[in-house]
């Protein structure tokens, strides 16, 4: 099978998936066919269409456990497609699944990272989907910016990733620590200005994509990165990016959850294509560190003065291999003392393909007080 006729193939299987009540319409069409001009790229009725596809899934093994507890899982799994109608009008619906756990009938030990959590269900342990990215994007052309307005991204996590690359072994700090989402229901406008500026601002429920507005006040957050040598052969890749995060409007008595991070992020590579710093050609290395400083709670009680950070590189070997490295550390209340805790991560792997890498990591968490949990593991991600 061509190439050509292989992403054919794959498309069909992400239409039929993803809109299966429309199937027999759908059947009485013509089948998307692929742009002569172009024969990466699959058409329908004159609009271009890209498979979304992510996995990932790992096996890991709790070495800290006596009995060493040990699970396969599935922790992302991304089924949708982008549709691009014109020059400045695509739109993208994608489909993401979770586990729904209830810790307390199916046991203390779990190595998945979160869940819906369920009080009594035959549903506990299986992987449900939900939406995950739902909107209509519309471009300004004139000012190279976007508008964006559905199941959104949030500024932070889909840009950091992009560059660390890390999220299929563990959840970034900012995602797991601070329960930040990585898409949520809103309105985002998203940019640059030329090589050295861009950025990412936007209004939203608050809830993450897997929750309902049931309060009165919107969320608003916004990322601004900066590229000091945008031409430069080795500094290209280098980026100062400042992050900003409140509750609009706040009345008195109500909850308080405010946020402000930053990060020095350096990606190296032979070209540097844009001002994210997202597309590239000869990725060779990445380094980062980022910090977040929050708080969260009552006024009338407490306010949980919170401090997280992390760092880490990435770096290409030749023979397609690469090593990853990554440490966070974040105190939940600078106000109470032993809270703490370090997380540790090193990973070595291969690209198999383009679209597929494997590595086996170790990842450690120490707590300041209490048993350190230690984790051996193969982790694998497709993307398309």
């Amino acid at each position: 099978m061509s190439p050509s006729a292989h992403r054919i193939a794959v498309l069909a299987v992400v239409v039929s998936m993803t809109c299966g009540v429309a199937g027999p319409a759908l059947a009485e069409e013509a089948p998307p066919a692929v742009d002569a001009a172009d024969p990466g790229v699959l058409r329908y009725k004159g609009v271009e269409i890209v498979p979304d596809i992510k996995l990932h899934s790992d096996y890991q093994i709790d070495v800290s456990d006596e009995e060493l507890s040990n699970a396969f899982h599935v922790t992302r799994a991304y089924l949708g497609m982008k549709l691009k109608v014109t020059p400045w009008l695509s739109a993208r619906v994608t489909y993401d699944i979770t586990t729904v756990k209830d810790i307390g009938a199916s046991g203390d030990y779990s190595v998945v990272d979160d869940g819906v959590s369920v009080s009594d269900s035959k549903l506990t342990g299986a992987l449900v989907g939900r939406l995950k990215y739902a909107y209509v994007n519309v471009g300004i052309l004139p000012i190279d910016a976007n508008l964006r307005v559905g199941v959104v991204h949030t500024p932070w996590l889909g840009w950091i990733d992009h560059i660390e690359g890390t999220r299929f072994l563990r959840k970034a700090m900012w995602e797991k620590e601070y329960h930040y989402p990585s898409a949520d229901f809103g309105v985002a406008f998203i940019g640059h200005a030329g090589d050295v500026l861009a950025y990412h601002v936007g209004v939203y429920n608050g809830e993450g994509y897997y929750g309902l507005d049931q309060i009165g006040f919107k969320d608003v957050a916004g990322r601004l990165s900066m590229r000091p040598a945008p031409h430069h052969k080795v500094l290209q890749g280098l980026q100062i990016s400042a992050y900003a995060h409140g509750e609009f409007p706040l009345e008195d008595g109500e909850e308080t959850d405010r946020r402000l991070g930053g990060a020095v992020t350096w990606r190296i590579a032979d070209k540097i294509k844009d001002a994210d710093c997202h597309k590239v050609e000869g990725d060779k290395a990445a380094f980062w560190f980022q910090i977040k400083s929050g708080q969260h709670g009552d006024p009338a009680d407490h306010l949980a003065n919170n401090l997280g950070m992390s760092f880490g590189a990435r770096v290409e070997l030749p023979a397609h291999l690469f090593v990853i490295g990554r440490g966070d550390r974040f105190d939940p209340d600078l106000d109470v003392d032993d809270d703490e805790y370090w997380r540790a991560i090193a990973a070595f792997g291969v690209r198999a393909h383009k679209t597929f890498r494997v590595a086996l990591a170790y990842q450690g968490e120490l707590p300041a007080v209490g048993d350190a949990q230690h984790l051996i593991g193969i982790h694998t991600e497709f993307r398309l």
